[in-house]
């Protein structure tokens, strides 16, 4: 019998996710903060901190102090949060709680990848509806229309939507939840550039589980800090598809460190958004750009130029996200500091 003979079913021919590569002078395809703050200007703070840490024991396994410090932030109470090593093992313990075998989850495309596979190792099954309209956005109603047909266990909403920028509507969100009978989950890892959450929407009805992050506006991608934010009932569900210890000490430290200084992360929201816009007005000089909607620390264009724009940022050691044959004609480009974006600036004048 071979390897392959004994892995499950549903992976032996499936593809996975492949990670952003490293090996760049200037990374700019991740979505990732470009400063780190834990690194200069919270450096001091956080190893003041890890001063008092005994690494020889185990971490607390329910992030107390990081829980209750990131739901005063946001406005719930520390029972209805759950600290996960990122938003992809909090859509992980999602789905390896309510899914079973041939449950659907279902969203619009394109998406994250991780609610594909997180379905698919759950031994359930993914739905990915295409957008037929230029920008990419949904259809709301054909959404709420094919989840009901598939009896979808979950539907997955990204606002901003990750990577054409689309954010969800209110009234939108609501008309799914609405029309639904599943769990609508509302990953909001990009919300913080966006001008208001959807926390509300908690009170609005018990089968809304938010997804949360410090991985993008809270500069923390390599500390794996994430929250799912729900009601009581889901989360003492969820707690028990968790795994003890999923924080290291560090983790929950200087995830500690980065809530305690929000007011830090919020000023710098402003200078990404001002860096995007400058990109932006570059971008708006060429008539066969397509640029999707801004709502995030990156910016997704549609054009015949898109795989000359990418090759030639890779001759400079510049790493922008290209989508190839999956999604052509469309590249994203992540936010940096005023220096890597006018790199940036410089190659987008040279293709166009």
């Amino acid at each position: 019998m071979s390897i392959k003979d004994l892995v499950v079913p549903a992976l032996k021919d499936y593809e996975y996710y492949k990670a952003a590569g490293q090996d760049y002078r200037i990374i700019l395809n991740a979505n990732e903060h470009y400063q780190n703050f834990l690194g200069t200007k919270l450096q001091d703070d956080f190893i003041d901190r890890m001063k008092s840490i005994d690494i020889n024991r185990y971490p607390d396994p329910y992030a107390n102090r990081l829980r209750e410090k990131y739901a005063s932030l946001i406005g719930v109470a520390s029972e209805n949060l759950i600290a996960t090593s990122g938003s992809d093992e909090g859509i992980t313990i999602i789905n390896n709680t309510f899914m079973d075998k041939d449950d659907i989850a279902i969203s619009y495309e394109p998406t994250f990848s991780m609610y594909k596979q997180a379905a698919i190792l759950a031994k359930g099954k993914y739905i990915g509806l295409n957008s037929d309209k230029e920008d990419l956005s949904p259809d709301i109603d054909k959404l709420i229309e094919e989840a009901n047909k598939n009896n979808a266990k979950i539907v997955y909403i990204c606002t901003p939507n990750n990577p054409t920028g689309y954010l969800y509507s209110k009234d939108e969100i609501k008309k799914v939840i609405d029309n639904t009978k599943g769990l609508v989950i509302i990953d909001e890892a990009y919300i913080h550039f966006a001008e208001d959450d959807n926390m509300d929407l908690l009170n609005y009805s018990d089968r809304v589980i938010i997804l949360r992050t410090l991985s993008k506006a809270f500069s923390g991608a390599g500390l794996r800090v994430g929250f799912i934010v729900a009601n009581k009932e889901i989360i003492n569900f969820l707690f028990a598809a968790k795994a003890p210890y999923n924080l290291s000490v560090t983790s929950q430290t200087a995830g500690e460190v980065l809530v305690d200084n929000h007011e830090l992360i919020e000023e710098e929201l402003k200078v990404i958004k001002k860096e995007r816009d400058r990109i932006v007005n570059v971008l708006k000089n060429y008539k066969d750009i397509l640029i999707l909607p801004l709502n995030a620390n990156f910016i997704t264009i549609k054009t015949e130029k898109a795989k000359k724009l990418y090759e030639e940022c890779e001759k400079r050691s510049i790493s922008i996200r290209s989508y190839g044959d999956e999604l052509e004609n469309v590249v994203r480009i992540t936010v940096g500091s005023k220096e890597e974006n006018n790199e940036v600036i410089d190659v987008i004048k040279e293709v166009f």
